[in-house]
């Protein structure tokens, strides 16, 4: 059984947890963390352009301020999650290694995820 040292930067809960694998699922942990990613890359890039998320609420010069403030805060937790995704995508990439020391093929890795979760989404 191994251990996957996660980025402390990934999620605290996670990083505290540090998921087990074994040479049964770790390409399931792998695909599992890499549908997660996509997943979340592809709600990020529906969302519209950065700095266009929210508009004027009202012709005051308020509105004008508000809707700076509140689009960079989204850009902002865009931003985060974008991060999080290529952190999830890293780590299920750090499983390759794993993977194979167990005994899992170069193509048994690159099944694994196509096989078990593109198209079950």
């Amino acid at each position: 059984m191994s251990t996957v040292q996660l980025n402390e930067d990934v999620n605290p809960v996670i990083s505290q947890a540090r998921t087990q694998v074994t040479p049964e699922n770790v390409l399931r942990v792998r695909a599992a963390l890499l549908a997660e990613s996509d997943r979340l890359s592809a709600a990020l890039r529906s969302g519209g352009p950065p700095g266009d998320w929210v508009g004027l609420c009202g012709g005051d010069p308020l509105s004008v301020d508000v809707r700076r403030v509140v689009n960079e805060r989204i850009d902002g937790m865009v931003g985060e999650c974008r991060g999080h995704a290529e952190q999830l995508r890293s780590a299920a990439h750090a499983l390759d290694v794993i993977a194979r020391d167990y005994g899992h093929t170069d193509a048994d890795i690159a099944a694994s995820y196509r096989a078990d979760y593109r198209g079950a989404r």
